[in-house]
């Protein structure tokens, strides 16, 4: 059903998730018709808390541009 999405849309996903696997977040992507980006930390664990500052300031500006 993601082919189905037309807001564009921005995932965050982390390589060694057990609770969301990564390689969700890297096919929703990939199958994704939308305006996409994926943000992708291969080694961090759920929520890519070791990012999670980079992360944040990265979400915060994507929507900022996109409510523009």
């Amino acid at each position: 059903h993601v082919q189905r999405i037309r807001a564009a849309m921005l995932v965050v996903g982390a390589g060694r998730d057990i609770v969301v696997p990564g390689g969700d977040a890297r096919l929703i992507c990939a199958e994704a018709t939308c305006e996409k980006e994926l943000i992708w930390y291969p080694t961090d664990e759920h929520c890519a808390l070791t990012h999670l500052d980079e992360w944040s300031a990265r979400v915060a500006e994507w929507m900022a541009n996109k409510l523009k």
